[in-house]
């Protein structure tokens, strides 16, 4: 006599016999609790079932248990059943439950124990398109005491599993995670959380939900993250042989592995328009070369990346808190955003590179052994300082910059390790100190606004190299080995200690008006200024053609003392720009001005001979016979003069001195003469002497010169008039 049905599994008894198809056995399990699968008396078959059923379950027949009860099986080695509805109850199997997957198990509740497996499938099976077990219900699902799950064909898991230690699941075929089920520790077994292997599709699928794998993952198939988030909560390992990691757009994978370590292993990619977490204190371990294609989330100050490979991120990276440890590199190749309360940590002899686009508004802690280097945008914006930390070494690391270091916050922010600068550093406001030490080896430091300083009382910033410009204000002593070109146009630098000026520097000036600091440069130094190295002078906005004789330009001035002067140019001596203009360089105790400006424009010679009618007159410009004139009835001084008047140059002549040679009847200019300042070389031309002009001071030769500048003459006989170099 078939026994009535338990109130709770009325319905679901109504179902199954509904679906039972013909040809088929269909059991309910009645009990006793503890009761033996090969009893008889505790089995009862629905109706619908054909009528040559054995008393017990076989092989593809249906099962159900939905009481709370205890069942043993003790002699199937393999029990190969269709399909199986458990709930409440709980089934201690030392063998072999193989479901065929025909029709669709349901797992509501309910424990499997035991050293034996449950095979969803077997070897070789071919996914279907409908499950072949469903995970649901609103009660517990437990697998203890060494029970293995193994899918071979497709899984549903719409509610949590609980594992314990001795227990696992291996996916061999598709396994799908809908909504926020769970692989939880139980306390129910052996002591912490059982392991999932997959070798198969892990698929976590549904919007705005969070998956929970307490237990190791363990992965050399396909994971993929199609929504909500997927976190692994213990260690986690990957074979980029045969396994990927997918994170579709929307969706998070997270690890927070706080009882284990995550291993990102050689090879391994996340790939996807996702995102990756690290977080809860999670330890993650990169011990070869992984690429982290997804934006990346670094959260919880106890999160240790240690890196003894390179981890590489394509994606964003936003480092709110967390450690990077390791002698390994990290590498991120795009956008890097530091936020949070200052828990930003490099430790252990770990390497840090940026490429992309850095914005910073936290600190970030360096122990002497690691290295933060710089290769592309890497900016500042708040008050945020780079100090040692107490975790690692003792010490600070080092900072080098090959990009671009802005410095856009209006705070202090200070560097307590070394800064080792080959790029370009731009003070856009506030102040940057480097208490650490600075080295410039290449690129250039350029004040915008703000201050840059050692911050070290006697401590000198020192830039060996490259370029300082701009105005601004140096808060230390400075020295100078590189070139120091004060403004963007024109500006001024304010030294608020002293300035040396070392043999291979150069200070370059811009002149373009009367007024210090915003017409021309100048360097303002508070205590003494040491000079050497190279005075370089340039002309800006046209503005030679408006310079007075008496024009004077004040390019540096001392609060205490000059000492020195510029290797290139002496008191009293001429300094020329790259077009010729030039200036004399004045020094005196507390200062160094420009005074007595005058044109680089082309300037004309004119060689002639005799003083009498007859005489021959050749004008070279820029050493170039441009064309001879012979006196016929006036002097050849009158032919210069009437020369000149005609090329519009109203200039007075002047006897420019030459030395010249008498060897018998031939007299000749000497090589590498030089005339106002300007070089003329041998040009070897002649003129024959006479017994009335014995030599140059009677007039026989001589070299006038003036200048073309001020009537704009810009060619004589076809031939344009180039400028005058010295």
């Amino acid at each position: 006599m078939r026994s009535p049905c338990l109130a709770v599994a009325c319905f679901v008894l109504v179902f199954f016999a509904q679906s039972v198809r013909a040809g088929e056995c269909f059991f309910e399990w009645l009990g006793p609790d503890g009761g033996n699968w090969d009893d008889s008396n505790s089995w009862d078959l629905v109706a619908g079932s054909i009528f040559d059923c054995e008393t017990v379950p076989e092989e593809e027949d249906d099962i159900a248990i939905v009481a709370e009860s205890h069942l043993i099986i003790q002699e199937k080695t393999v029990l190969p059943l269709e399909a199986i509805d458990l709930r409440f109850a709980t089934i201690s199997n030392a063998n072999t439950i193989r479901l065929l997957g025909g029709d669709s198990s349901i797992w509501w509740s309910g424990d499997f124990s035991g050293t034996g497996t449950v095979e969803i499938g077997q070897p070789g099976s071919v996914v279907p398109p409908s499950p072949a077990l469903v995970l649901g219900g609103s009660g517990n699902r437990s697998l203890l005491l060494g029970q293995t799950l193994i899918n071979y064909r497709s899984i549903d898991m719409w509610k949590s599993v609980y594992l314990d230690s001795l227990s696992s699941i291996r996916n061999e075929g598709l396994f799908e995670v809908r909504g926020g089920a769970d692989f939880w520790e139980t306390t129910s077994g052996a002591s912490g959380a059982g392991s999932f292997e997959n070798l198969g599709t892990f698929l976590k699928s549904g919007i705005g939900t969070t998956t929970i794998v307490e237990g190791p993952f363990i992965n050399a198939g396909d994971i993929v993250v199609q929504g909500g988030v997927l976190r692994f909560a213990n260690a986690f390992s990957h074979d980029p042989a045969t396994g990927s990691l997918l994170v579709e757009s929307g969706a998070t994978v997270q690890f927070a592995s706080t009882t284990g370590t995550a291993v990102l292993p050689d090879g391994l990619v996340i790939e996807g328009a996702g995102t990756t977490s690290f977080d809860g204190g999670a330890s993650i371990h990169v011990p070869g070369n992984t690429t982290i294609e997804t934006p990346l989330v670094i959260d919880v100050s106890t999160t240790q990346i240690a890196v003894d490979g390179t981890l590489t991120t394509v994606g964003d990276l936003e480092w709110r808190r967390g450690r990077f440890t390791g002698t390994g590199t990290t590498v991120v190749e795009n956008a890097l955003a530091v936020t949070g309360n200052s828990q930003a940590y490099i430790l252990d002899g770990h390497t840090f590179v940026t490429r992309g686009a850095t914005a910073i508004t936290s600190s970030i802690e360096l122990d002497s052994l690691s290295t933060l280097r710089n290769e592309g945008v890497f900016d500042v914006q708040d008050s945020s300082d780079f100090p040692g930390t107490t975790l690692g070494a003792m010490g600070v690391g080092t900072f080098e910059n090959l990009g671009t270091f802005l410095k856009s916050g209006r705070s202090t922010t200070q560097f307590d390790g070394p800064f080792v600068n080959s790029g370009d550093i731009v003070v856009q406001a506030g102040d940057l100190e480097f208490s650490g030490g600075f080295t410039q080896v290449g690129g250039q430091l350029v004040l915008e606004s703000g201050e840059v300083s050692t911050g070290v009382p006697s401590v000198a910033l020192e830039v060996s190299t490259g370029l300082l410009a701009g105005s601004g204000v140096v808060g230390s002593d400075l020295v100078v080995g590189g070139t120091i070109a004060p403004g963007l146009s024109a500006g001024t630098i304010h030294i608020e200690g002293d300035a040396s000026f070392g043999g291979a520097s150069t200070f370059h000036v811009e002149v373009g008006g009367l007024t210090p600091g915003t017409e021309h440069d100048a360097v303002l130094v508070d205590d003494k200024a040491t000079l050497g190295g190279s005075l370089q002078v340039e002309l800006i906005d046209n503005f030679g053609p408006s310079i007075l004789p008496t024009d004077s330009f004040q390019i540096l001035a001392s609060g205490t003392q000059v000492i020195g002067e510029f290797g290139n140019v002496s008191n009293g001596e001429r300094v020329f720009s790259s077009d010729g203009d030039s200036f004399v360089v004045e020094y005196d105790t507390l200062s160094v001005q420009l005074i007595n400006f005058r044109s680089g424009e082309p300037t004309a010679f004119f060689l002639f001979s005799g003083t009498g009618a007859g005489g021959t007159v050749s004008l070279l410009i820029e050493g170039e016979l441009v064309l001879i004139a012979t006196s016929a009835g006036e002097s050849s001084v009158s032919v210069v003069a009437r020369l000149a008047s005609e090329i519009g140059a109203n200039s007075p002549l002047r006897d420019a001195g030459v030395v010249a040679t008498v060897d018998g009847s031939e007299l000749q200019l000497n090589s590498a003469i030089t005339v106002d300042d300007l070089q003329i070389q041998d040009w070897g031309l002649g003129v024959q002497s006479s017994p009335e002009v014995p030599g140059l001071s009677n007039g026989w030769l001589a070299v006038l010169v003036f200048s073309l500048a001020a009537r704009g003459v810009a060619s004589i006989g076809g031939r344009r008039l180039g400028r005058t170099r010295s």
